[in-house]
């Protein structure tokens, strides 16, 4: 048997000069937000800041706009701006936000101790529904009752007014949409899709949650606001992509 050559080099790792080209750094990815939403985004805040100049944020105010905006959505109500009411919507929670994060919100919720637990409960009971009852189908074509949503266009160019957004939200969504990519994978919701009530219900149930002091999301441990916001930014790109399922109720004319 040769012997080995005890003088013999073992290769030597070689490590990247930038710890920035290491996969897997430990930072917030930007990566995982969508472009075309964000300038959505932006164009929204810059409608909304027309109207919200020199006054204070107040967070009931902005909770009803916000919810406003979105049930306007559910119903299917055209924006007087061709801005989606859900970009409008969103925009409202990222002036309340910016606000919260720049201690200049005025917090005027009426909190009760109890609120929290109610919720809860109502919750608790929402799961047992859900298992003994199967969710509505089409029985002609056996899937889940509605039709593949309309397709909002959306133009990047130099002129999109970004400097308007508060990027410290702008990164707090980034590590919203970086937490869902981690356990569904990143951006799956552009290769299967969303339904948009499934993203419609934790937008509403996100800002619930703040509305009656729950500030923060236990699970992930952000901002309910933030966690409002990343859920609107995937049902938002599926309607840019224009591969989200429209199951909002009928609207009578």
């Amino acid at each position: 048997m040769q012997k080995q050559n005890k003088n013999k080099k073992s290769k030597a790792v070689v490590k990247p000069t930038n710890p920035k080209c290491a996969i897997g750094i430990k930072k917030v990815s930007m990566s995982c937000l969508s472009s075309q939403s964000v300038a959505l985004m932006a164009q929204a805040m810059v409608v909304e800041q027309v109207r919200l100049q020199e006054i204070d944020v107040y967070v009931v105010e902005q909770i009803n706009a916000a919810l406003a905006h979105l049930m306007s959505f559910w119903e299917g109500f055209d924006d007087e701006w061709k801005i989606p009411h859900l970009a409008r919507a969103m925009a409202r929670i990222i002036i309340l936000r910016a606000a919260e994060l720049d201690g200049t919100l005025e917090d005027d919720r009426k909190i009760t101790d109890d609120e929290g637990v109610h919720i809860a409960g109502l919750n608790s009971k929402a799961a047992n529904i859900i298992e003994k009852l199967p969710d509505c189908v089409d029985p002609f074509t056996e899937k889940p009752v509605g039709t593949l949503g309309f397709k909002v266009v959306i133009k990047l160019d130099t002129c999109t007014p970004f400097d308007v957004l508060p990027w410290r939200v702008v990164l707090e969504m980034a590590l919203g949409m970086m937490e869902g990519g981690r356990k569904y994978g990143r951006h799956n919701y552009r290769a299967i899709g969303v339904r948009a009530s499934v993203y419609y219900d934790a937008t509403m149930r996100h800002l619930a949650d703040y509305l009656a002091g729950k500030n923060i999301d236990h699970e992930s441990g952000l901002s309910h606001l933030t966690k409002a916001l990343s859920s609107s930014q995937v049902l938002l790109d599926s309607m840019i992509m224009g591969n989200w399922v429209d199951d909002r109720p009928l609207r009578i004319e």
